[in-house]
């Protein structure tokens, strides 16, 4: 079996704001892209094998449904600091898969009081944008 190349990608405002206000890590958007590491492969037939209570420091879980072909049906992200928005695979590739989260909202600082009225706006609109995709996936 052909291992499954997990993305995820952060779309919180929060790493599109920060190049233009010259703050934060120099490549803030790279920031919002994560590889899933501490990797465990559980199938339904191991259920046996996996001990309870022996998480080793478990962040997230990311469940992916796949078929008889191992074509990728559902999936799901269990987490405390993320909420999934959308999962999409390669083309050319079923057996990668890219998933678009949200990361918990964070007060927007002391920074962002310089910003023009225009770019504020705009911001409001994004994250309402957001929020309202938070929403749609309840």
């Amino acid at each position: 079996m052909d291992a499954f190349v997990v993305t995820v990608v952060d779309r919180n405002v929060k790493h599109g704001l920060a190049p233009a206000l010259k703050f934060g890590h120099p490549d803030h958007e790279s920031q919002a892209l994560m590889f899933a590491c501490n990797v465990k492969y559980i199938f339904e037939d191991d259920e046996e094998s996996v001990a309870e209570g022996d998480d080793g420091g478990i962040e997230n879980v990311v469940v992916i449904e796949t078929n008889g072909g191992l074509k990728v049906t559902n999936v799901e992200l269990i987490s405390e600091r993320f909420k999934l928005l959308e999962y999409e695979t390669a083309e050319d590739d079923n057996h990668e898969v890219v998933i678009s989260a949200m990361s918990k909202f964070e007060g927007l600082g002391e920074e962002f009081r310089e910003l023009p009225l225009e770019r504020l706006v705009e911001i409001y609109r994004l994250r309402n944008d957001q929020l309202e995709s938070l929403f749609n996936t309840l």
